[in-house]
C-alpha cells in the first residue's frame, strides 16, 4: 500500500515552537476506524494506511476550517484546510473525485484516499498527512490529543491508531442504538446483546437492521426469539464492504472495498453476493440509496448521479450525462423523481419531463448553500447549510429555506433525517436531537441528554419515524 517513492514537498521541516497552540487535530478518519501510521527521516508527515484494503476510503477533515483543492505531481490531488492562526492540514495522494472544498467542520468527509502522484507513475493507496504552521511542516504530528509517534515502515510493526474523529472528540462506542419511546425515552444498547460493533449509518427495515462491523463486514440484525443476533454476510460471500448498506425485503446493497455495487440476498438458506458493477462496468463512491420501487441510485467514482435498475439484465443509467450535473454525497429519492447535492454544494432536484430528464436548483433561488445529503419528508425537504444551520426547504407560492437554527440555537453536523412534523440530526456535541413545531414555536429537544448517549454518526429512522444511531 505505501508507495516506496518518498513524498517530501512543501516547506523546510522544523519542530513545532513551544509558543504555538496546536488545534485539537483528530485523525482524517471516521470515528473508531483503526490506521496504521508510518515515516521516515525527514517526511515532516505521517502516511496512513488501513488493512485490509485503503483505496476508497473516506478521509475527514482532522479539525473545522475553509478547505481549497489543490494538485501537484508528486503530491497528488490534494485537500489543504486552513485551520486559522497559520495552522493547515494537507491530505495527499487522493483520488480526484469526490473532494470539497469551502466550510468544512471537523469529522466532515473532504475525499477519499487514493494513490495519485508520483509524477503521474501513481502511488500505492495510503494517505499522506501534513500539519504545517505559518507554511512550515511540523517535525511533531499530533491527533487525538496526543503525541503521535509512526513507525518506519508501513508493515505490521507500525504502530495503530483509533480514530477519535468522534462528534465529542473523544472515542464513543460504536454501538448500533435503536431509541425509542415507552413511558419515557430509551436507548436500546443492541451491540451489547450482539457482541458486534459498527461504523457509519445502519439501515433499517421492517425490523431487520444493516450494518458494517470495525472489520468491514457487513451484518444483518435481527430480533430473534427475545433477542438480537448479528449475521455475518462477509462471511458468507467472502465480500467486505466500506459503504453504509441499503436493506429491503431481504435485499441489500452496499459498495464493496473494490468500489463495486454489491447486491446480496439470501438463496436456499445462504446468502449471495451480485457484483452489480462487473455487469455495467460501472464503479462507484459513497453510499447505495434505495427508491420505493427498490430501484438503487448512488454517486458513481465520477461524481455521476447513477440510478441501478434491471431490465433484462443490469443498467447504470446515468442522470448526470442526462442533465450535465454531478453530484457530491448521497442522493435522496422522492416521488417523481431525486434529490442531490450538487458539485457547487447547491440542492438539486432531478426528475424526468416528458421524456428527458431536468434539474432545478433549489439553492439558486433560496440562496442557500448545503453541505449535507438532503432528506424529504411530506414535501419538506431537510439539509444542513454550509454554516451549520439545519434548514427546512419548501415551497409556498416559491422556495422557501427556513433556519431551524435561529429560532432554536441549535447548530448540527452530519446529514439530518426528515421525519413527520419534523426532522433527526447530530448536533455539534454529539447529541441526539429531534427538532419540531409546538404551537407556533420550533423545539430542539435533546434526546442524547435524556438518555446519557453520544452518536457517532447520522440518525436513521424505521418505518414509523423512530430513530437509530451508532454511538
Amino acid at each position: 500500500m505505501l508507495a516506496t517513492l518518498a513524498l517530501v514537498f512543501g516547506s523546510v521541516l522544523v519542530a513545532s515552537p513551544a509558543h504555538a497552540v496546536t488545534p485539537n487535530f483528530q485523525m482524517p478518519f471516521q470515528c473508531g476506524e483503526v490506521w496504521r501510521a508510518s515515516t521516515y527521516a525527514n517526511h515532516g508527515a505521517i502516511d496512513w494506511n488501513a488493512y485490509p484494503s485503503d483505496d476508497g476510503r473516506p478521509v475527514v477533515a482532522s479539525a473545522a476550517g475553509t478547505a481549497s483543492l489543490y494538485f501537484e505531481s508528486i503530491g497528488g490531488y490534494q485537500v489543504i484546510i486552513d485551520h486559522g492562526d497559520g495552522w493547515k492540514t494537507v491530505y495527499a495522494h487522493m483520488k480526484q473525485d469526490g473532494r470539497v472544498s469551502g466550510t468544512v467542520t471537523q469529522g466532515q468527509v473532504i475525499g477519499f484516499v487514493g494513490g495519485t502522484g508520483n509524477n503521474g507513475a501513481g502511488f500505492s493507496s495510503h494517505l499522506h498527512w501534513e500539519q504545517k504552521l505559518n507554511g512550515v511542516r511540523q517535525s511533531t504530528l499530533y491527533a487525538n490529543g496526543t503525541t503521535l509517534n509512526p513507525g518506519p515502515t508501513a508493515n505490521s510493526s507500525a504502530p495503530s491508531y483509533t480514530s477519535a474523529n468522534c462528534p465529542t472528540s473523544t472515542p464513543v462506542s460504536l454501538h448500533l442504538r435503536q431509541y425509542y419511546y415507552n413511558n419515557g425515552w430509551v436507548s436500546f444498547d443492541v451491540s451489547s446483546q450482539t457482541n458486534v460493533n459498527v461504523l457509519g449509518n445502519p439501515s433499517i427495515a421492517n425490523g431487520t437492521a444493516w450494518a458494517r462491523d470495525t472489520s468491514n463486514h457487513l451484518r444483518e440484525f435481527s430480533a430473534v426469539g427475545g433477542g438480537w443476533t448479528a449475521d455475518d454476510v462477509t462471511a458468507s460471500t467472502g465480500v467486505s464492504i466500506l459503504s453504509n448498506p441499503a436493506g429491503a425485503s431481504g435485499v441489500v446493497w452496499a459498495r464493496d472495498t473494490n468500489n463495486h455495487l454489491h447486491q446480496f440476498y439470501k438463496s436456499g438458506g445462504s446468502w449471495v453476493s451480485v457484483d452489480v458493477s462487473v455487469l455495467t462496468g460501472v464503479n462507484v463512491a459513497g453510499n447505495p440509496v434505495l427508491d420505493s420501487s427498490g430501484t438503487v441510485w448512488i454517486r458513481d467514482d465520477s461524481n455521476h448521479l447513477r440510478q441501478f435498475y434491471y431490465s433484462s439484465g443490469w443498467i447504470a443509467f446515468d442522470a448526470t450525462a442526462a442533465t450535465g450535473i454531478n453530484v457530491l454525497g448521497d442522493p435522496q429519492p422522492v416521488s417523481g423523481g431525486v434529490l442531490a447535492r450538487d458539485d457547487s454544494n447547491h440542492l438539486r432536484q432531478f426528475y424526468v419531463s416528458g421524456t428527458s430528464w431536468i434539474t432545478f436548483d433549489v439553492s439558486n433561488v433560496t440562496g442557500v448553500a448545503i453541505a449535507s445529503n438532503p432528506s424529504e419528508s411530506g414535501g419538506n425537504i431537510w439539509a444542513r447549510d454550509t454554516n451549520g444551520h439545519l434548514r427546512q426547504f419548501y415551497y409556498s407560492s416559491g422556495w422557501i429555506a427556513f433556519d431551524v437554527t435561529v429560532p432554536t440555537g441549535i447548530a448540527i453536523t452530519g446529514n439530518p433525517v426528515g421525519v413527520s412534523g419534523g426532522a433527526w440530526a447530530r448536533d455539534t456535541n454529539g447529541h441526539l436531537r429531534q427538532f419540531y413545531v409546538s404551537g407556533t414555536s420550533w423545539i430542539s429537544f435533546n434526546l442524547g441528554a435524556t438518555t446519557n448517549t453520544t452518536i457517532a454518526g447520522d440518525p436513521v429512522t424505521d418505518y414509523t419515524g423512530t430513530p437509530w444511531a451508532i454511538g
